[in-house]
């Protein structure tokens, strides 16, 4: 009896544990939250933050660059059963550009705003054999002018089962397709499994990622995928409402600019970030995050592919940056 409560314990930790990673190192992504091994039971997630970086020069242009860049992320199952469930999604971005340098290859203005339109609908199913299987599908547009064509909307999807395999692990497979990518189809599988009783890890192509708890107070999670970049973070809470956190970002993202010569060139701005902050768990529902950090090697690039991406880079000289933002868990 006792070993059965044990089990049965450890398993709920663990998927707590997923629940809590996702929540930190997967705002993008949902990966985690799409493969937790039990039905979701959050009523609603809402983030919301900006973050404003300092005037910096440009590489070969007499001019500099700012930038604050604005997020919102909305997430709510809007049909929950005990066997399956269905997550609306909503993800914002606007991004405000100061200084608007000329880029390389069309010789062509950085536009004074960009934005990053996306939302999407998942689907949850346990069958009766441990299998969990579900889809998502997207529809977004990152650009300057959103949706005004189809040439700047973004189509996605992906197709995701976890297997189970021994008593605490599983096997993931997944497919995912966007055409905002220079790769618009992406096959992938993974390994889940515990690396102690808190913390569990994924191994996988093109996916690696970690998390969990060491001791009471402190936190970590790590991921690295292959076509958004990657995330390390370390945590420690002193008291249950505050936490502090330091960590490492590898970021990058493309916007399709409209009236474009060529349909398959992409903008991309590339840059790796340091930070630190404190999050405040001001309720139990409401935290309030104050942050900051150090911005380097940074970039700006247009082209077809990395290679084209690569010869028409402007180097972005690193800077500070300062961040806020609120989130409301239900």
């Amino acid at each position: 009896m006792q070993i059965m409560v044990w089990r049965k314990m450890r398993f709920v930790a663990m998927a707590a544990v997923t629940v809590l990673a996702v929540q930190a190192a997967w705002a993008q992504s949902d990966y985690f939250l799409w493969l937790n091994p039990k039905v979701n039971d959050f009523a609603f997630i809402g983030e919301a933050d900006a973050a404003h970086y300092a005037s910096a020069d440009v590489d070969r242009r007499p001019s500099s660059l700012a930038m604050t860049k604005y997020t919102l992320r909305l997430r709510y199952p809007f049909a929950r059963t005990e066997s399956s469930e269905w997550i609306g999604s909503l993800d914002v971005g606007v991004w405000d550009l100061e200084g608007a340098p000329k880029l390389q290859r069309s010789r062509t203005r950085l536009p004074g705003e960009l934005y990053d339109l996306d939302a999407g609908a998942t689907y949850r199913r346990f069958l009766d054999n441990g299998w969990l299987v579900g889809g998502n599908l997207r529809l977004g547009s990152a650009s300057d002018e959103p949706f005004t064509s189809f040439d700047e909307t973004r189509l996605g999807g992906t197709g995701f089962v976890r297997i189970p395999h021994l008593e605490y692990t599983a096997w993931l497979l997944f497919l995912d397709a966007d055409t905002g990518r220079d790769l618009p189809i992406v096959p992938g599988f993974g390994y889940q499994f515990p690396i102690s009783k808190h913390a569990w890890a994924v191994v996988g192509v093109p996916i690696l990622a970690a998390g969990g708890k060491i001791g009471e107070k402190v936190g970590f999670n790590a991921v690295y995928a292959i076509t958004q970049g990657g995330h390390a973070e370390v945590s420690y809470a002193p008291i249950e409402s505050v936490k502090a956190y330091a960590g490492f970002d590898w970021d990058r993202k493309r916007f399709l600019l409209a009236g474009r010569d060529d349909s398959g060139d992409r903008l991309e701005f590339e840059e790796k970030r340091a930070y630190a902050g404190v999050e405040w768990a001001v309720t139990e529902n409401w935290a309030l995050d104050l942050g900051g950090g150090y911005a380097f090697d940074r970039s700006v690039s247009e082209g077809d592919d990395d290679h084209e991406r690569n010869d028409t880079a402007l180097d972005i000289e690193a800077g500070w940056f300062v961040r806020v933002g609120g989130a409301l868990r239900f």
